[in-house]
């Protein structure tokens, strides 16, 4: 769904935050909904009917419930306090594209429009011919290479992050350690950025998948979790620390990966 605003939001730097505080206080206030303490954007409703959760970002808002007569009576609820339009079933929130098999039970997401827009955005609409982000063995340093400007790679950087952060976990890891050359990055960097452009543009087709989990299963697989962690100093040659990966399968799944904090490059020396 989408208000319709009486006043100007846009443009202004404290609209945005008189908006949330003002939604804040319908929401909580009045309609009896709990900020998340992880995502102030998140308000979440638990009575007997069930939970619902509701996703602000600025005026757009994208509620998800068990039951569709809950999601039903909350846009009721909403639309009684503010002037608002039902944009019906989702299909597209913030460059993410939802699409659902519901005999399945399954829902997919993907970013095809948002990865047109990047590919055409630098100029490789039409790139083809990788399937991994880094060729193996690639080495990154900040003593090669010729210096450039960093507003361009910071702005690509940006955008493969938000590709990865949401339907691309695969080029986490190659997209965090370029991260770390942004305040001066080289031709060398640019290169291997661009590597992982052609590599999202080539497979751009690939969906990020969530599955219906029934009681049963739900038991079973967490009794079957699964944690995997590694370090590895392969293309941080120059960098004071390690890279750590993580696995997980709990309740669905999930994946991470983050700057290990380390001064050594053997941790079974260190530890001697």
């Amino acid at each position: 769904m989408a208000y319709k605003l009486q006043r100007a939001l846009y443009g202004l730097k404290q609209a945005p935050r008189a908006w949330h505080d003002k939604l804040q206080q319908v929401l909580v206030g009045k309609l009896g909904y709990a900020a998340s303490t992880a995502d102030p954007s998140l308000f979440i409703k638990h009575s007997s009917s069930g939970s619902i959760w509701v996703l602000v970002y600025v005026d757009d808002i994208l509620m998800a419930a068990k039951q569709l007569e809950q999601v039903q009576q909350a846009k009721a609820d909403i639309m009684g306090q503010f002037k608002a339009r039902d944009m019906g079933e989702a299909s597209c929130y913030l460059g993410l594209e939802v699409s659902r098999d519901r005999a399945a039970h399954t829902l997919l997401v993907s970013q095809l429009r948002y990865a047109d827009g990047v590919l055409g955005k630098f100029s490789m609409p039409t790139c083809r011919g990788r399937s991994t982000p880094l060729a193996p063995g690639t080495q990154l340093s900040q003593q090669h290479g010729e210096c450039m400007g960093s507003s361009r790679f910071a702005e690509l950087i940006g955008c493969l992050q938000y590709a990865a952060q949401h339907t691309r976990p695969d080029l986490a890891h190659s997209v965090s350690l370029l991260s770390r050359f942004m305040s001066a990055p080289t031709t060398l960097h640019w290169t291997a950025t661009l590597s992982i452009l052609k590599c999202y543009g080539s497979t751009k087709q690939r969906l990020a998948a969530c599955m219906a989990v029934s009681p049963a299963a739900a038991a079973t697989t967490a009794s079957k979790s699964l944690g995997l962690g590694t370090p590895a100093w392969e293309g941080a040659q120059t960098l004071d620390a390690a890279q750590r990966g993580m696995c997980s399968c709990f309740m669905g799944g999930s994946s991470g990966v983050e700057k290990q904090e380390a001064a050594s490059r053997d941790s079974q020396h260190s530890s001697q």
